[in-house]
């Protein structure tokens, strides 16, 4: 489970480059207000699942990618730092891989589960 966070440590412009934001669009399944169910899990990511409503008004089911910041003041700047640059070389890479064969396209990106934005794919 993952609480609902109000403000994160990154702005979306920047790094993050032409991904879309579709933070309004998206709709993550809920165990109890603020705390999210989670999907799964990683070394370094939690995932959870929900849906998209896409321009079109379809419904498409979710995966979304939460990287974790365990401990992070406002004031770290140098752990805030790392945690970005992490975030921004994914995005890199998926990028890079768009389109490829058994690559998931990365819908865009999403804030409000952790201090970071969060990565939302198609749920296959």
């Amino acid at each position: 489970m993952s609480r609902l966070y109000s403000s994160g440590l990154w702005s979306t412009s920047g790094t993050l480059g032409s991904t879309k934001d579709i933070t309004g669009f998206v709709q993550v399944s809920l165990v109890a207000q603020d705390i999210y169910e989670e999907a799964g899990f990683g070394g370094s990511a939690d995932i959870f699942s929900g849906k998209y409503i896409n321009p079109d008004g379809a419904v498409v089911k979710v995966a979304i990618k939460s990287i974790r910041a365990f401990n992070i003041g406002k004031n770290e700047d140098a752990r805030i730092d790392k945690l970005q640059k992490k975030v921004a070389r994914e995005l890199k890479v998926w990028r890079a891989l768009s389109g490829g064969a058994n690559i998931i396209e990365l819908l865009g990106i999403m804030n409000g589960i952790g201090p970071l934005p969060s990565f939302v794919c198609e749920l296959c």
